[in-house]
């Protein structure tokens, strides 16, 4: 069979977090890919309508950034696929997406919610939960605490974790404080180091060095206050390490609080009983196996999909949905400035 000629238009950051790689190993059983770099959330370049056009691509992927749609109806290539990230998806409107119906687009989520969303405006739009492999691992005796906390967002911090493991924490901590782009980090203090018994690891790890020091630990801190797809946390689950993580998607799409994990409120963060730490890791390592199984059966599907015909929403529901999108516009542009003062605020406190 013929592979058909696509473009991958991946997030740059990706690069380094490799948390793509799944997707492109999987589309490459079907199609040549050209790999290329959206470099516009650092300022830098992105690729072009017209070099796409140039190309005369079969399909186009764009994972997580999309054109806007006045772009899109440009491209001569009709088959586009949009994997969106969760995390960059939170705060926008359902009615935001109703430019995007009519252009012959699939949408691909690995959130629930998102895809929950994205369906309110009848986009044409598919969900799957992702799943790494399960990994074996056993640790000798669970009632020795060992905290692996990826120090990398100004949202989980350390002060939050701290109340979260609570004054009396016995055990090891290990805190990697490679942030994200932008994102400012506070170290804990002296003090905290030795009460704590913190060891801080400040250098970005190739891929073995890091499966080995989180494989040396029993509970794993999300990093994040959302998830696109969440792969940091899953790799942890994977190895049936104790996720605490915000309850928010997708982590709390995969961790059910007190079976196979635990969650908190962000805004509220309260002292976490760990004295079942040994069930949590037992229910972790079957329902990452269960997990796994099931996105390795959905993966045939994933690529039956993007062989149908696109969906076309019906006339009388797209004049209802711009019309929605007409009237919530002003709002949404409101509420969007006002989250970005508070957010501004917050940070700067």
């Amino acid at each position: 069979m013929q592979t058909k000629k696509a473009a991958f238009i991946d997030h740059s950051f990706h690069k380094k977090t490799l948390c793509t790689v799944f997707l492109k190993e999987l589309l490459s059983t079907e199609y040549e890919l050209v790999e290329l770099w959206d470099e516009s959330w650092k300022a830098g370049s992105r690729v072009s309508v017209e070099y796409l056009n140039r190309e005369n691509y079969d399909t186009i992927f764009f994972i997580q950034n999309i054109f806007h749609p006045k772009e899109l109806k440009k491209l001569n290539c009709k088959n586009i696929v949009w994997f969106p990230m969760y995390d960059q998806e939170e705060y926008r409107h359902y009615s935001s997406y109703v430019p995007y119906l009519g252009l012959n687009m699939k949408t691909f989520s690995f959130s629930e919610k998102l895809y929950d969303k994205l369906k309110k405006v009848d986009m044409d739009c598919y969900y799957y939960k992702y799943h790494l492999k399960s990994v074996a691992q056993v640790l000798p005796n669970d009632e020795a605490k060992k905290v692996f906390f990826w120090m990398r967002t100004s949202d989980v911090t350390w002060d939050i974790v701290k109340k979260l493991l609570g004054e009396n924490y016995e055990g090891e901590i290990i805190i990697k404080t490679t942030s994200d782009p932008d994102c400012k980090i506070d170290l804990p203090s002296k003090e905290d180091i030795g009460r704590y018994n913190i060891k801080i690891v400040n250098n970005w790890l190739d891929k073995e060095e890091y499966d080995k020091l989180l494989s040396s630990c029993n509970v794993f801190i999300a990093p994040r206050q959302f998830e696109g797809i969440g792969m940091s946390f899953i790799e942890a689950l994977s190895r049936g390490i104790c996720v605490i993580a915000p309850n928010n998607s997708t982590m709390n799409e995969y961790i059910i609080h007190g079976r196979n994990g635990l969650l908190y409120d962000l805004k509220n963060p309260e002292e976490l009983n760990l004295d079942n730490l040994a069930e949590i890791r037992k229910n972790t390592a079957k329902t990452a196996k269960e997990d796994y199984e099931l996105w390795e059966k959905a993966k045939r599907q994933v690529l039956i999909d993007l062989a149908k015909a696109n969906k076309k929403c019906k006339l009388i529901k797209l004049l209802y949905f711009q019309l929605i999108h007409i009237f919530l516009i002003p709002y949404v542009i409101w509420e969007k400035l006002i989250r970005k003062i508070l957010k501004f605020w917050q940070q700067k406190g």
